[in-house]
């Protein structure tokens, strides 16, 4: 047994603390992909409620010949009506649409969290949803133009500035909701 004494191996080696930041790293890298996989589903999710629900406006209309709500009072005896939802009709609508059978009600909740509200404005139907800069703005560049000012996806003032067609939607800061106006 010659004069030599087994030494014990303290700590890592280069090599080994290397490997392990890699794959913390990785670990780090795949929730964050996680996460933007996530929040693409709720946008595209959004995105098919929307046409759901404006599909369901249009076969009410072509079904009972005006649109869902127009002309109902509370118990929803419906007479006459204008071709053109107040708010209270607006409100209405959504059981319209549900007793007829065209749309569940389970619609209205949008993916990242919140209704949709029916809201007429200037003759026209949009559908608003208070809901974080950020999805409002995915849904702009998925369905419409990217601007938050024009087209169909608009950014509805809560004090807080809207988005321009260049800007990386997933860095706009997530202060205050804004609420994406969408026409069906």
């Amino acid at each position: 047994m010659g004069g030599r004494t087994a030494m014990k191996q303290q700590g890592f080696t280069l090599i080994e603390l290397a490997i392990a930041l890699a794959v913390v790293g990785l670990i780090i890298g795949m929730g964050f992909k996680g996460r933007d996989l996530i929040d693409s589903t709720r946008v595209r999710s959004m995105q098919a409620q929307v046409l759901r629900i404006g599909t369901a406006l249009q076969v009410y209309r072509e079904k009972y010949d005006r649109l869902p709500g127009d002309g109902c009072d509370e118990s929803m005896k419906c007479q006459g009506g204008n071709g053109l939802l107040d708010a209270d009709e607006a409100r209405r609508a959504w059981t319209a649409l549900a007793s007829s059978g065209i749309l569940n009600l389970s619609e209205r909740n949008a993916a990242p969290g919140g209704q949709w509200v029916l809201r007429p404005a200037d003759g026209e139907l949009w559908l608003d949803l208070a809901v974080d800069r950020r999805f409002a703005c995915q849904l702009d560049r998925l369905m419409d133009d990217g601007g938050s000012t024009t087209g169909l996806v608009q950014h509805r003032g809560d004090g807080a500035t809207g988005w321009r067609v260049a800007d990386d939607c997933w860095a706009l800061a997530r202060q205050g909701t804004v609420t994406a106006r969408v026409m069906p």
